[in-house]
Order: structure tokens, then sequence, then C-alpha cells
């Protein structure tokens, strides 16, 4: 990763946002996972310049079989959202865990 984001750096300059899009993540590993790759990463900005700081998006794709993009009824409806916001706040907390780091 630091290879690539120095290959990046060198010829770009610094990018202001990063995304990475992860699949392959257990719901049981998700937090620790995430948590050791955002680590990973920000380390690797700091080590091009201290007070670098750029935006990370950190995008987990699930593989759940009877997941689907269109909800059949309103229970359906309110589950997903259910379900996204719970994502959100997830990743918020793990967010405020790297700070406090």
């Amino acid at each position: 990763l630091k290879e690539r984001l120095l290959s990046f750096y060198s010829n770009n300059g610094p990018p202001k946002h990063i995304i990475i899009y992860r699949d392959g993540i257990s719901e049981s590993e998700f937090v620790n996972t995430a948590r050791e790759e955002l680590t990973s990463v920000m380390a690797a900005c700091r080590s091009l310049d201290s007070e670098y700081r750029p935006t990370i998006s950190y995008v987990v794709v699930l593989k759940k079989h009877h997941t689907r993009f269109f909800v059949q009824n309103e229970c359906d409806a309110k589950c997903v959202l259910f379900i996204l916001l719970l994502l959100l706040l997830l990743l918020l907390l793990l967010l405020l865990l790297l700070q406090l780091e």
C-alpha cells in the first residue's frame, strides 16, 4: 500500500480522497480488519508527510445471497434502513476509535 501511495504521490501529488473497496470480510472479522487496514493506510499517509490527512472512504461488500436492491414491502424497507444506519454508526465509531489512538 505504501508503495502504491508513494507512486501516486510522486506522479500526481497527494490524493485528497482515498477509497478502499474491500470484499471477503466476514461480519465477525469486520471491526478488527477495518481497524488494521485503516491504521495501515493512515501510517502510510503520515510517512509521506506528517500533516497529510486525506479523506478515507472504506467500503465493504458483504455477500448475502438473499439481499435485494429493491424492497418488496414497507417492513423490508425499514429493515434495510435500520441495517444501513447500524453500519454507518459502526463506521463512525471505528473512525472515532482510530482518531483516539
